[in-house]
């Protein structure tokens, strides 16, 4: 309903277009979103090329290099890069390691001639030799981006980047406050769908521009009235274009998302680091607000979910596992019970990025959202306190 949206699908779809795929020479590629943006954008003119996963179609081409049973976010990613050879020539491949199979993957590129830069997550991010090691890697991927492309790093330009990133998701914050308002004229998965293409574009200021533009005509429009559907606080595994099954399924549910958290989508919500080292401020900033699944206890995925619940009030929580992605399951387990405490069923929903278990998800959504209108009919009294 707004055309100002229509900037944000195209450059969804052109993503996968392999006629544009084609003609994409990028100098940097950085597979997830799990090394501060901030490093590689701020290397005179350089915008890395994001691959976040996501894509049925794009995993087949990994097919005869990985188990069938690989975790579908590494399948796509290799699928994506192994239908984009000519990359090989030119690209550095930046790979945080936050699971096993970002661990194979970077070997296999090796091995496959591809130039590669490896980050190890640390598996407890609150050691002062976890946080030392992570800054230094950091800064070592900073000379090695630097020395690759053929560009200077300025520990100044650094700083003005990290200004610039943090009006970027303030613009975010705002876009996102406001659509929760006017849900008539965006729908929920369009919504994820323009957090996620920031990870598509080639200009985050055109991107920025455009969401400002949007924001704008969003704001212009009536405020939509409370619906009364159930609100569900969607988490877990990420959940990244196309493979939007679940915010679709939930949709057609008559069920509101009130909240998505994942690595990608939580960056915007937090802060500017501060700090006189703006490098070693922006990677202590990254590992303290990384809630991947990269880490042993991840304090900050239950900080992520305490603030949607206290701003958004949901009426439930969905798990999203995508299938071979346990860690997930991990924290799970630590957190369903501080959920529960609080009064808010939590449903596990597994699955990958195939289709044959679309019906079956339909059905289990639908009976999950039945039970949260039997709650809200029941004037169910829960607790909200996080004391």
């Amino acid at each position: 309903m707004l055309p100002e949206a229509a900037y944000f699908i195209d450059l969804s779809v052109r993503y996968f277009d392999p006629e544009w795929i084609a003609r994409q020479h990028p100098k940097i590629i950085v597979l997830g979103t799990s090394v501060p943006d901030e490093v590689i954008l701020a290397i005179s003119g350089t915008v890395p090329f994001w691959i976040v996963g996501g894509g049925r179609e794009a995993a087949e081409p990994a097919d005869s290099y990985v188990p069938r049973d690989t975790d579908p976010v590494t399948r796509s990613i290799l699928g994506y890069l192994l239908s984009a050879q000519h990359m090989a020539r030119e690209a550095l491949v930046i790979v945080p390691v936050i699971s096993d199979g970002q661990r194979k993957l970077a070997y296999l590129l090796q091995i496959l001639g591809w130039k590669v830069a490896v980050i190890d997550i640390p598996p407890e991010k609150n050691t002062p030799e976890a946080q030392r090691q992570y800054i230094r890697q950091i800064s070592d991927l900073a000379e090695t981006v630097s020395a690759h492309h053929l560009s200077r790093f300025s520990r100044a330009a650094l700083g003005r980047r990290i200004k610039r990133m943090d009006e970027i998701r303030q613009t975010v914050r705002v876009f996102t406050a406001v659509a929760q308002t006017r849900r008539a004229f965006l729908a929920d998965p369009l919504r994820m769908l323009i957090l996620n293409s920031f990870y598509m574009t080639d200009d985050p200021e055109d991107w920025h521009s455009h969401l400002t533009k949007l924001t704008n005509a969003l704001a212009g429009q009536p405020e939509t009235p409370e619906s009364g559907l159930p609100k569900i606080l969607l988490i877990g595994s990420p959940i990244y274009f196309p493979c939007y099954k679940i915010p679709f399924l939930l949709s057609l549910a008559d069920m509101e998302i009130c909240g998505h958290i994942d690595p990608s989508t939580w960056k915007f919500e937090t802060a500017a680091p501060t700090g006189r080292d703006a490098l070693s401020a922006l990677a202590k900033a990254q590992l303290e607000n990384d809630c991947s699944g990269a880490y042993i206890n991840n304090d900050a995925l239950w900080e992520a979910a305490r603030v949607h619940i206290e701003r958004s009030r949901p009426d439930g929580v969905i798990w999203h596992v995508l299938k071979g992605q346990i860690e997930y399951d991990f924290e799970l387990l630590r957190l369903e019970s501080r959920f529960e405490a609080l009064g808010l069923p939590v449903f596990r929903l597994e699955t990958d990025y195939q289709y044959q278990d679309v019906e079956q998800l339909r059905i289990r959504i639908e009976a999950f959202g039945e039970l949260l209108d039997a709650q809200r009919r029941g004037n169910s009294k829960r607790g909200r306190s996080f004391e």
